[in-house]
């Protein structure tokens, strides 16, 4: 009995070692292969691809009841998500905004400041000179930079910059909330000529001039907070001339108020993406409650 399981063994290790050496070389199908010459970052090879991957990846992040969504409306008296016995619990996780408790490894926090960081640095790898955009899509490229750098100054105060052809070993230099206000400052302005003009309708999913001047009339609204000081008349000034760059492009408050809610286009809605009313709303109802798209 002992020879013989001493034999079986040493059979199966046998099939084993054969059948266990496999071909792992990837084959280059699906994804983006970045060829590594040795010499550092040397541009992205698919501009267009890029930049459609980070709409599609900004466009997850913000489809989602939690993340950035969560720490803007559960954090404040807008939205309360209650616990319904076991569910919506989560282990406090949303408790946890509401009552302002949270710290550095609530997840929603960790997923936000991964996500607009991430997204930071494959736009610069867009923008880096060696990808050789076009105007536009340069335009396009900081646009999206400046959108997810101006989430990571609002909501945490300084914002890490990592170089394009700097590694994991380098520490990315941080910037103050005042220097990144520049630099955000700096991409709309850089993008703002050769950003697309258009007014309400479907392509508003994209950057455009109107969204560009939305951004910077935040920006210039809340410039004091960023930057230290006080509410300046300049700044004010600023937000009104931007505001009415955005009505001199068609837009304007919708007539109605639940119209802007709608899954059509409307004059009020300046950038947008396609997206489900139901991942923001569920955790807001009782099971006994109906929504759209809801079988009572």
């Amino acid at each position: 009995m002992k020879n013989k399981f001493l034999k079986i063994t040493l059979l199966f290790g046998a099939v084993l070692s054969f059948t266990a050496c496999t071909d792992l070389e990837l084959e280059e199908t699906d994804s983006v292969f970045r060829e590594d010459s040795g010499e550092g970052f040397s541009g992205v090879s698919d501009v267009p691809s890029a930049l459609a991957n980070n709409y599609n990846a900004l466009r997850d992040q913000l489809n989602t009841q939690e993340n950035l969504y969560a720490l803007q409306e559960v954090t404040s008296d807008e939205m309360v998500v209650p616990t319904r016995g076991t569910d919506w619990g989560d282990n406090g996780l949303w408790r946890s905004l509401h009552q302002h408790t949270w710290d550095a490894n609530h997840q929603f926090l960790l997923n936000t400041w991964n996500n607009h960081n991430r997204n930071v640095f494959n736009l610069s790898e867009i923008i880096a000179p060696e990808s050789n955009a076009n105007p536009e899509q340069l335009a396009q490229a900081k646009f999206l930079r400046a959108f997810s750098m101006y989430w990571i100054m609002d909501l945490f105060g300084q914002v890490p910059f990592r170089e394009v052809d700097e590694g994991a070993n380098v520490d990315p230099r941080v910037m103050s909330r005042s220097e990144a206000f520049d630099f955000i400052m700096q991409d709309l302005n850089d993008a703002l000529p050769n950003l697309a003009s258009i007014g309400p309708g479907p392509e508003a999913n994209f950057a455009s001039k109107a969204s560009a001047h939305y951004l910077m009339a935040k920006m210039f609204l809340n410039k004091h907070v960023y930057t230290g000081g006080e509410p300046a008349t300049e700044d004010m000034n600023r937000v009104i001339e931007r505001v009415d760059a955005i009505r001199d492009m068609g837009f304007g408050l919708q007539s109605g108020f639940f119209e802007i809610f709608e899954p059509t286009v409307d004059s009020e809605t300046i950038w947008f993406t396609n997206t489900g009313v139901g991942s923001r709303i569920w955790n807001g109802l009782h099971y006994n409650q109906g929504a759209v798209g809801q079988d009572a």
